[in-house]
């Protein structure tokens, strides 16, 4: 709240005091009469000036709040921007990945079947290499039985 203006109501306080006569057993009270318009008249100029400097300043409060606002919403306009560009890239990067990965475990996949039939085959030729060497001993038995 703004103070009185004391050099003001020092210098209303001067110039009454100039206008004032002194009249015997009525000492200075009759100056009152003038003095008390006076200082109602500068409290109520100091009221509106004092006012409209409020008004004044709520305003500019206003202003700035409302730039402090844009301001913040262009910030966070500007952040959700960027996290939503670097979700975005992470995303991709994420889906990279595991494309690479499905390509690896597919290949490694493809070589465990691959390494699969290998055995399976080996497995086969010694079955039938087995077979062989039964039908051989079966027949070297037919032989000793016969004599």
């Amino acid at each position: 709240m703004a103070q009185p203006d004391f050099q003001v109501l020092g210098q209303h306080l001067i110039a009454a005091s100039k206008q004032i006569t002194l009249i015997p057993n009525m000492h200075a009270i009759v100056g009152i009469d003038f003095l008390v318009p006076n200082f109602q008249q500068g409290f109520a100029q100091q009221a509106q000036q004092h006012a409209a400097a409020l008004v004044q300043q709520g305003q500019q409060h206003a202003a700035v709040l409302a730039q402090q606002a844009q301001q913040h919403n262009a910030m966070l306009a500007q952040q959700a921007e960027q996290h939503n560009a670097m979700l975005a890239q992470q995303a991709e990067q994420h889906n990279a990945a595991l494309a690479q990965q499905a390509e690896q475990h597919n290949a490694a996949l493809a070589q465990q079947v691959e390494q699969h039939n290998a055995v399976l085959a080996a497995l086969a030729q010694q079955a039938e290499q087995h077979n062989v060497v039964i039908q051989r001993l079966d027949i070297l038995q037919e032989r000793f039985d016969q004599r």
